[in-house]
Formats: C-alpha cells, structure tokens, sequence
C-alpha cells in the first residue's frame, strides 16, 4: 500500500496583502515606543500632537469623522467645463419642491347668467319708456347688480374683486370715520344740562 503524504495547500496570493496589511496595523496600535517625547496620539486618526493641541485637535476630529462625505458625482466632473454640461440633470433640491397647486375656485355661472338676464329685462324696460315719450330722468336708478365674486368689506359694507379687497379692508379698518364714536362722559353731560339751564335763566331773564 502507498503511504498517503499529508501535502497541505499552499495560501493563495490574494490572502497575503490582506494579512500584511493586518499585521501591519496590529504592530502601529501595540507599538507605543513610536511616539516621540512630548507628544500626544490622537485616539481617532492615530497622529502626534502637542500637548496643549491635542484637546482642540480632538474636537475637530470627532465632527469630521461623524460627517458624512459627499457622493462623488462622476459624471458631473466629467462634462464640467465643456458644452454638455448644461445638459446634465441636475437633482432637485428640497427649495425646488413644486408649489402646491390651488384648487379651482366653485364656478358661480347661475347667478351671473340670472344677473344678466335682469340687467338684459331692465335695459328693455328703460327702452321701451324712452320709445313711448317717457324721460329717463323720471325712472327711478336701476337696483345695483351683485357679483358673487366680490367680497364686501364688514367696516363700510362695499364689495371688491379679491385683489382690492386686500388692500382695502385692511387701509378700511383703520379709517376714522369706521371707529366707533366714544361714548359722552357724565361730566358732558352735567356741564350740557348746567349751560342749558343758564341759557334758559338768561332768557326769562330778559322777558
């Protein structure tokens, strides 16, 4: 019987760096005979600083390890500079969300349509006054028509298109004759009622 031989495999070349690369950071960690004197290692990115550094260094350290880098955008440095790069899509950012769009406002056509149909009965009438030998100027004005898509201002009870509504209401509150009028204290009231019976003492008075 042939004896069996125990050839063990050989370590495929692609392990290797791997293994160097570990030996290598295992000897940089244990080793602190590298440091020299009057240095201080940083416990995040392993270089030598003085000592009064090393606390500011450390601050800076940790916010550049826990920010994320940017994705590099191959493309984009690839065309930057040339025509096409007015070409390329740009991502979206938040500021360039599309606005909301606004609802169609409801479409108030009956009341308009009626509104003109009166306006249409009243010309008619007003002509056919005029045809028999009537005066305009005897006709009493034609009742004012409302549109449905003014809005009417609570302080002087007039109506705007929505545009001048917002001008006005607010240049409307503020106008003196809309404030109301104060109320006449007791002392106006007793000086009134003391001059009229002065005035009334002077009349009889003089009779």
């Amino acid at each position: 019987m042939r004896n069996k031989l125990n050839i063990s495999k050989p370590e495929s070349n692609s392990s290797k760096p791997l293994l160097q690369l570990k030996s290598k950071l295992n000897l940089e960690n244990s080793d602190d005979s590298s440091i020299p004197e009057g240095l201080v290692r940083c416990e995040i990115c392993n270089r030598n600083f003085l000592e009064d550094r090393i606390a500011k260094h450390q601050l800076i350290c940790e916010k550049t390890k826990v920010k994320k880098r940017r994705t590099y955008d191959a493309a984009k440095k690839r065309v930057q500079g040339t025509e096409a790069e007015n070409y390329v899509m740009k991502p979206m950012s938040k500021a360039c969300t599309p606005k909301p769009v606004p609802l169609p406002k409801p479409s108030n056509w009956r009341a308009k349509h009626a509104d003109f149909i009166k306006t249409i009965r009243i010309a008619k009438q007003i002509q056919s006054y005029v045809d028999k030998g009537g005066k305009l100027s005897d006709l009493p004005p034609p009742p004012p028509s409302e549109n449905p898509d003014y809005i009417q201002c609570p302080h002087c009870s007039r109506r705007f298109n929505e545009a001048a509504a917002n001008r006005h209401i607010p240049i409307c509150k503020n106008m003196q004759h809309n404030k109301p009028k104060p109320k006449p204290s007791i002392t106006s009231k007793s000086s009134k009622s003391g001059n009229a019976k002065s005035s009334s003492k002077s009349f009889s008075k003089r009779r």
